[in-house]
């Protein structure tokens, strides 16, 4: 009966160990397992970087050969020259960037209505009728500005001898570019304006023309105009 109780206890305490011991094997085959996975994990994700890294940088290859690669560089990396210097609060131009842009619009002209601008279009098609140029030209507008670019020379000429014109019963003037065409453009009071009369000649005379006129404005008001012959 001893023996007998005694196997059994054997038997609990090999099945316990062997729980025990099993127990033990599954938890070390659970750990191997995980580390197995985190292995793989942290390799698929080295994979994926490299991959990215090959892409982006066949991405700036692509584009430096299409001449569009920028260089991001660092702020200590920037030129000095980028960086403005200032005078009382106001920035100091170079000097050859002014030239520069002096030199660039010199050859334009410019023209403006001394009251309320028209639309761009209808000031295109009424300049194309008016002026008979033996070239092309460009027109930018710019707020109440328009700037005309002329490919012949002659043209240009021409167009500054003609000198302001009506567009609508509006004047529009024209001048050569300044430096100055914006405040000159703001600052106009008044305007001279050649007048042709084709008179016969039995009125070449010494008679003395009048030296000015006046013009009823409507709404009451009325101006003087000065005037001289040529």
């Amino acid at each position: 009966m001893k023996d007998t109780t005694m196997l059994t206890n054997q038997t609990n305490s090999n099945e316990d160990s062997g729980k025990k011991n099993g127990s033990v094997v599954l938890d070390v085959v659970s750990t191997k397992s995980a580390q197995d996975s985190k292995c793989l994990d942290e390799e698929a994700i080295k994979l994926k970087i490299e991959a990215s890294k090959r892409k982006l940088q066949e991405g700036y290859q692509q584009a430096a050969k299409k001449q569009h690669f920028v260089k991001i560089m660092q702020l200590d990396e920037v030129p000095k020259e980028v960086f403005p210097n200032f005078t009382n609060g106001v920035v100091d131009v170079p000097l050859e960037i002014v030239e520069e842009g002096i030199s660039f619009w010199k050859d334009y002209v410019v023209g403006f209505f001394v009251e309320k601008r028209l639309s761009y279009p209808f000031v295109k098609e009424s300049l194309n009728k008016h002026w008979k140029v033996k070239g092309s030209y460009e027109i930018i507008a710019d707020g109440d500005l328009f700037y005309f670019k002329f490919v012949i020379e002659e043209d240009r000429k021409m167009v500054i001898e003609h000198g302001p014109l009506f567009i609508a019963g509006r004047i529009f003037v024209v001048r050569p570019w300044s430096e100055s065409i914006g405040q000159h453009r703001n600052k106009m009071k008044s305007l001279p304006i050649w007048v042709k009369l084709d008179l016969p000649k039995q009125l070449w005379t010494d008679f003395k023309f009048p030296s000015s006129i006046r013009v009823n404005l409507g709404d009451g008001k009325e101006a003087d105009i000065s005037l001289e012959y040529d």
